[in-house]
């Protein structure tokens, strides 16, 4: 028995979303340990795109795993960056609460290399002064 797609299929249920209900107890169990490890961060990832929808609660969840995982050492470099694009636009659209994520990656890194900072012109808008 394949215990991934098991979780992965009870998780999504029928209707292929993720609900708060899931999420909630995905992010209670996922940091029984205070750490979400990069298979963890596979398995979210691979729930994200295979859901036709997630519940904000979910999406949270996922964005604060991902801009960890980026962070990890301070520096966002082209390789973390195209990954990160990757997982934005695997639906080629990119959410509000995502353009959030892409702005507090740009605030918390003490440096970003130039794939990251052409994916944040691409989709965070110029601040008025």
């Amino acid at each position: 028995m394949d215990w991934h797609r098991l979780a992965k299929a009870l998780i999504l249920g029928d209707d292929h979303r993720i609900h708060e209900r899931e999420a909630r107890i995905l992010r209670r169990e996922m940091l029984t340990d205070r750490v979400v490890d990069r298979e963890e961060t596979k398995f979210l990832l691979e729930l994200h795109r295979a859901a036709n929808a997630v519940d904000p609660v979910f999406d949270e969840f996922f964005c604060q795993v991902v801009k960890k995982a980026i962070l990890q050492d301070g520096v966002v470099n082209d390789e973390e960056a195209r990954w990160l694009r990757k997982v934005l636009l695997v639906d080629n659209k990119i959410t509000p609460r995502e353009v959030r994520l892409l702005e507090e990656i740009h605030q918390e890194a003490r440096k970003v290399e130039g794939e990251f900072a052409a994916l944040y012109r691409e989709f965070v808008p110029a601040r008025k002064a």
